[in-house]
C-alpha cells in the first residue's frame, strides 16, 4: 500500500512538472533523458517518445560555455549548476538557453540523475547585442566630433554624457564635470 502511495505521488508530481512552461529535462548520470516535458516539447520540438532514451547534449548539439568536465564537476562538488547554452532544435535553429542543473541524490548522498530546466532567452540575447552595437555607434560617433555636447538626466541635474571634445576646447578635464 505504501508503495502505491508512493508510486502515486510520483506521477501526480511527474503531471505538474509536465504542465510548467518552463523547459524541464531530468537525465540520468550518462546523460540519457530520462523525463521531457511539454515545455521541452515545444521550446525545442521533439515529442517526448522521441527525447527519452537519447543522450540530451547530443539529441541538443549543446555548446558549452566551458568544459562540460568543469560544468559537471561544479554539479556534483555544489549540487548546482547555472549557465548558458547554445542549443540546436529539431528545425535547426540555434537558441541560447538559460540553464539551471540540479543534482538528485539518494538516501545515501549518491548522485542518481539531474534535473535540467532551460529557458530560451535568445531574443533576450539578440537585443542586449543590438544595444552594444547602437552604443558603439554612439561613442565612435560623439568621440569624433570636434564640438562640445552633453547629455544629462531629465529628472535629475546628474551628467550623463559629455564629448571628448570638451577636454580638447576647454582644456579641463571632464571628471569634475561628473562628480559635480
Amino acid at each position: 500500500v505504501e508503495q502505491q502511495r508512493s508510486q502515486q505521488a510520483l506521477q501526480e508530481q511527474a503531471l505538474l512538472l509536465d504542465l510548467a512552461h518552463d523547459t524541464i529535462i531530468t537525465r540520468d548520470l550518462n546523460g540519457i533523458v530520462t523525463f521531457w516535458n511539454r515545455g521541452a516539447e515545444q521550446m525545442y520540438g521533439w515529442s517526448k517518445s522521441e527525447a527519452l532514451g537519447q543522450r540530451s547534449h547530443d539529441l541538443l548539439k549543446t555548446q558549452f560555455p566551458q568544459p562540460l568536465a568543469e560544468i559537471e564537476a561544479t554539479l556534483f562538488a555544489c549540487n548546482y549548476w547555472e549557465g548558458e547554452l547554445i542549443h540546436t532544435c529539431r528545425d535547426g535553429k540555434q537558441i541560447t538557453a538559460a540553464s539551471r542543473w540540479v543534482i538528485q541524490r539518494d538516501d545515501n548522498g549518491n548522485p542518481v540523475q539531474v534535473m535540467e530546466i532551460n529557458n530560451d532567452v535568445s531574443t533576450q540575447k539578440e537585443v542586449e547585442q543590438i544595444l552594444r552595437d547602437s552604443e558603439e555607434k554612439f561613442r565612435q560617433l560623439a568621440e569624433s566630433i570636434e564640438a562640445v555636447f552633453w547629455m544629462s538626466d531629465p529628472y535629475t541635474p546628474q551628467l550623463i554624457y559629455v564629448s571628448p571634445a570638451y577636454e580638447d576646447i576647454w582644456g579641463r578635464s571632464s571628471k569634475a564635470l561628473y562628480e559635480n
